[in-house]
């Protein structure tokens, strides 16, 4: 299924993924460039263009594919524990049936998750109007296992599995957005 997310802070959130296997979160981990990790997010997509649309071509294998073909900028792999249900990325301010209309539907459990990026450089860290990045992106079914970039061999510093994050006892109280008052009487 190939659909449009709408990325917002170089950010596009993975609905229906509930933690990376190897990615720790504290104090927030950025791996290849393109996943990213921080306490008290679902894991991320952090994309090339600060603001707009990308275009995303998401499909859901019974098993591992073989390797991408064809010319990509980026290309990484790794394990992702879903709560099952639809998933996929979708931006920060776009509509919450975005996944449910437009991801895939997973079982709950682990999968591995290839993520392959063209176009992260041509507008990077600007607002665009028009989708200048692409990814296509593959789950399947398998027993988790470290992160790669295939692009390149690198692997993240962990040397395994990254233990779930705990409630800290932090607590976090709502703010309105446009609820102050001002600076001058």
């Amino acid at each position: 299924m190939t659909y449009e997310a709408a990325a917002l802070w170089h950010t596009l959130t993975l609905d229906g993924a509930i933690r990376w296997f190897d990615l720790p979160s504290a104090p927030r981990t950025l791996f290849a460039g393109v996943l990213f990790a921080a306490p008290g997010m679902p894991p991320s997509l952090h994309t090339g263009v600060w603001a707009g649309p990308i275009t995303v071509d998401l499909t859901a294998l019974p098993s591992r594919p073989e390797a991408p073909a064809g010319d990509v900028d980026l290309v990484v792999e790794t394990s992702i524990a879903v709560q099952g249900g639809p998933f996929g990325p979708r931006g920060p301010e776009d509509h919450p049936s975005l996944v449910a209309e437009h991801g895939v539907r997973l079982a709950a459990g682990w999968v591995r998750m290839r993520v392959a990026a063209t176009g992260r450089e041509t507008a990077y860290d600007e607002a665009v109007e028009e989708a200048v990045e692409h990814y296509v992106i593959q789950v399947w079914p398998e027993e988790p296992s470290a992160t790669v970039n295939l692009s390149t061999g690198e692997r993240p510093e962990t040397s395994g599995p990254v233990a779930p994050a705990t409630d800290s006892g932090v607590r976090v109280e709502p703010v309105a957005v446009r609820d102050h008052r001002p600076i001058r009487g």
